[in-house]
C-alpha cells in the first residue's frame, strides 16, 4: 500500500484547511471551540513538538496523554502538541471539548483531522517525539506497527509498555536510550515525571537517533510486517 512517493506535510497550510473544515461543522457553530483547538500562532522550533496520530479514545491513551500534558503545563514547562485525530463523532467531540475545557492546554495544542497516509512520514519527522499509548486494549493479540514507523524516521518514540509487549522487537527497546517507555499510561504522575525528565529537544533527538538503529537491525526480519516503515526508510535514502 505504501510507496516511496510520499508527500510533504505542510503544517501551516493544513491548519488553515482544518479551520475551514471545522467552520462547516454544526458542532462548532454551537460550541465556540475552534480557537482552542487551532492556535493561529506558528510552531516554535525551540520548543519540543510532541505528536500523536490515529484514532482517539480510552484504549488509545488519548485522555491519559491529555491529562499528563495538563500536569506538565501546570508546571510551566513548554511543549507543543499536534494530534492528527480520527475516530467516531462522539469521540472527536469529546476530544475537542477536552481541550476547550482545559485552559492550561490552549495555545499549546493543535487538533487536526487525519491526513493522507503518504504525508504521515513527513508529519513524524516534524515532531521531536510521537506518542503510541495503547492501553488495556480489548484485543489481546494485536501487533502494533506504528512504533516501527516512528523509529524508522529517527523521531523519538514514546510508547506504552503494553504496546512494547506486543512488538516483535520488544527486547531491543530500552527506555530513555532508544525510546521512552511508559509502564502504565494510567499512572499520570509517573507518566508525567518520565516525560518531564526527557522533555528537551536535544535529549529527544539523541533518543530518536538511537531508535533508528532498531529499524536497521530489524529491517530484514520485519519488512513483511512494517511496509510503511520500510517506505519511510527508502524515502530518507
Amino acid at each position: 500500500i505504501f510507496t516511496k512517493e510520499t508527500s510533504e506535510f505542510d503544517f501551516e497550510k493544513y491548519v488553515d484547511l482544518a479551520q475551514k473544515r471545522y467552520q462547516t461543522m454544526a458542532f462548532f457553530s454551537k460550541n465556540k471551540v475552534i480557537e482552542s483547538i487551532l492556535p493561529q500562532t506558528p510552531l516554535d522550533k525551540n520548543i519540543p513538538i510532541l505528536g500523536m496520530y490515529g484514532k482517539c479514545g480510552e484504549f488509545k491513551g488519548t485522555w491519559d496523554v491529555l491529562d499528563v500534558l495538563k500536569i506538565i503545563a501546570s508546571k510551566n514547562i513548554d511543549f507543543q502538541f499536534i494530534y492528527l485525530a480520527s475516530g467516531t463523532e462522539s469521540q472527536l467531540y469529546k476530544l475537542y471539548n477536552s481541550i476547550f475545557e482545559s485552559p492550561e492546554l490552549i495555545g499549546k495544542v493543535w487538533i487536526l483531522p487525519a491526513i493522507p497516509f503518504l504525508q504521515v512520514p513527513s508529519f513524524i519527522k516534524k515532531c521531536d517525539a510521537v506518542f503510541v499509548m495503547e492501553r488495556k486494549a480489548p484485543i489481546s493479540i494485536h501487533n502494533v506497527s506504528t512504533p516501527m514507523e516512528i523509529l524508522s524516521v529517527g523521531t523519538c518514540l514514546i510508547v506504552s509498555e503494553e504496546v512494547v509487549s506486543k512488538s516483535n522487537f520488544k527486547n531491543k527497546l530500552l527506555s530513555e536510550v532508544n525510546s521512552i517507555i511508559i509502564e502504565s499510561p494510567c499512572e499520570h504522575a509517573d507518566f508525567a515525571k518520565v516525560l518531564i525528565e526527557n522533555l528537551k529537544i536535544d535529549v529527544l533527538e539523541r533518543i530518536g537517533k538511537r531508535g533508528i538503529d532498531i529499524f536497521h537491525e530489524c529491517n530484514e526480519n520485519l519488512i513483511q510486517h512494517y511496509s510503511m516503515a520500510t517506505s519511510i526508510k527508502d524515502m530518507l535514502k
